[in-house]
């Protein structure tokens, strides 16, 4: 990845408070149909917009939402991404959490997906992907915003439990194993989790889901 110029410096990172302490917890969706029809709920969202000031914040809200389900990023380290970190086709962050790096190239599909969202709201390359909407304010979106909006999409869509940031995290360790082939050991690299214990109990890798796969098991089926 070309790095970035030294006229271009990183934002700061504010504090991205946690949920309130006895919060509920946070699970994957699990069901294609309901992740299909909740990302969709964002998309309807945008695309029916009343005014152009509604449809750049759906426009926003939609892509936080895909890129927390192609990129798996806590909220503290996707809610400060900036345009450079991922104009190129790959990103390349240092978590907050952990301090670790987190460096791969993305998905293809995303690629066309923020880059034509860039593109679209004229953003610049120093610009916080996902700004905030208040006048005059020059800050990255807030979680409890994204948070709340989430809890509306679970709720028109009849998920039946929380989501939230953390949730799309999960969905997309969970989907890595159940649909998409790999083991938790690579979750785990993916998440940078210390154990693919710890990762199977976050992404709630039970008995019915292996149950599941071995019953799709073929020779035949193309």
């Amino acid at each position: 990845m070309a790095r970035r110029s030294k006229s271009i410096e990183v934002k700061s990172h504010r504090q991205i408070k946690n949920p309130k302490a006895g919060s509920n917890k946070t699970h994957p969706i699990k069901d294609r149909a309901l992740r299909m029809s909740f990302i969709a709920w964002f998309t309807s969202r945008y695309e029916n917009a009343k005014t152009e000031k509604k449809r750049v914040i759906y426009d926003r809200d939609r892509m936080v939402i895909l890129t927390a389900l192609y990129t798996a990023f806590r909220a503290e380290d996707l809610l400060q991404l900036q345009v450079f970190q991922v104009v190129k086709g790959k990103v390349d962050i240092k978590e907050n959490k952990t301090g670790k790096h987190q460096f791969f190239t993305l998905p293809t599909e995303y690629v066309m997906e923020i880059n034509s969202y860039i593109r679209r709201n004229q953003l610049q390359e120093d610009d916080y992907l996902f700004k905030s909407s208040k006048a005059g304010v020059i800050e990255a979106v807030t979680r409890q915003r994204i948070d709340r909006v989430i809890q509306q999409a679970t709720k028109e869509t009849k998920i039946p439990f929380v989501v939230g940031m953390h949730g799309l995290r999960k969905t997309f360790g969970y989907c890595c194993v159940a649909e998409w082939g790999y083991s938790t050991e690579d979750v785990r690299i993916f998440l940078n989790h210390s154990s693919s214990a710890t990762t199977e109990h976050y992404i709630e890798w039970s008995y019915d889901d292996i149950d599941k796969m071995r019953s799709q098991i073929s020779y035949f089926r193309k």
